[in-house]
C-alpha cells in the first residue's frame, strides 16, 4: 500500500512541476499595441502599408483577432481589416484616424493620417526643352571658340580663354540647378523613376558635350602656361 501511495504522490508532484514549467514558458499576454507607418501624410490615390506591433515582445495574438478600422472610409480606406498588417488607400483630401485593436480586449491604438491633393507632376517635355536649350548655348560658345584666333599677346590670349571658360561655367550652373530640381521632383513624387532616369541620361550627355568643348578649348590655348613660364624665367634672368 505504501508503494502505491508513494507512486501517486510522485505522479502528482511531477504533474505539478510540469504545469509550473508550462506556465513559466507560456507566451506573455498582450498589454499594448502600436501602429508603425512610414509617414502620417498621403496623397490622393496613393496606398501605404501599416504594421501592428504588440507588446511585450513574444506575446501571441492570432492575425484574425487583430482588427483594423478607419474613422472616415471616404478619406482613408482600410484594404485589409483583419491581419497583423494592412494597407490603406487615400481616397480624398481630409483626415482620418486609423485604429487597430485586439478582439475581445480593450487594447487599441490610433494613428491619424492627413490626405493631401496629388502633387502636380513635373513636365518631362519642358525639362527636355531646357536641356536642348543648354546644348544650343554650348554650341554657340563652341562655334565662337573655333572661330576665335588666339592672340599673340599672352595676357590677351589668357583673357580670351577665361572669357570662354566663364561662358561655359554659366551654362553648367544652370544645368546643375536643373539636375537638382529633377532629383527633388522625383523624391516629391512629381516624376517617376523612369522619367527621372531618362532626364538624367540626357543631362549626362550634356555634361559629356561640355567636356568635349573644354578639352578643345584647353588644346587650343595649351601654350599659354608655357608662355607664362618663359616670361617668369626671363624676369628671373633679368634680375
Amino acid at each position: 500500500m505504501m508503494k502505491k501511495k508513494m507512486g501517486k504522490i510522485i505522479c502528482l508532484m511531477g504533474c505539478t512541476f510540469l504545469m509550473m514549467g508550462a506556465n513559466a514558458f507560456a507566451a506573455p499576454k498582450p498589454q499594448k499595441i502600436a501602429i508603425e507607418a512610414d509617414a502620417n501624410t498621403m496623397q490622393v490615390g496613393k496606398t501605404m502599408d501599416l504594421d501592428s506591433e504588440i507588446l511585450p515582445r513574444g506575446a501571441k495574438v492570432r492575425d484574425r483577432n487583430i482588427i483594423w478600422s478607419s474613422s472616415d472610409t471616404k478619406v482613408v480606406k482600410v484594404l485589409e481589416k483583419r491581419d497583423d498588417d494592412t494597407k490603406v488607400k487615400a481616397m480624398k483630401t481630409g483626415s482620418a484616424v486609423i485604429s487597430v485593436k485586439i478582439k475581445n480586449t480593450k487594447i487599441k491604438a490610433d494613428f491619424k493620417i492627413t490626405v493631401q491633393n496629388k502633387a502636380k507632376g513635373m513636365s518631362v517635355k519642358k525639362q527636355e526643352e531646357k536641356i536642348r536649350s543648354y546644348k544650343n548655348q554650348y554650341s554657340k560658345v563652341f562655334d565662337h571658340i573655333k572661330k576665335s584666333k588666339v592672340s599673340a599677346d599672352v595676357a590677351a590670349a589668357r583673357q580670351q580663354y577665361l572669357k570662354f571658360e566663364r561662358e561655359l561655367d554659366a551654362i553648367d550652373r544652370k544645368a546643375d540647378r536643373l539636375d537638382d530640381q529633377i532629383e527633388d521632383a522625383y523624391h516629391d513624387g512629381k516624376l517617376s523613376y523612369r522619367q527621372m532616369k531618362s532626364l538624367d541620361r540626357k543631362l549626362d550627355k550634356l555634361e559629356d558635350y561640355k567636356e568635349t568643348i573644354e578639352n578643345y578649348l584647353e588644346d587650343k590655348y595649351e601654350l599659354l602656361d608655357d608662355d607664362y613660364d618663359d616670361d617668369d624665367d626671363d624676369d628671373e634672368y633679368d634680375d
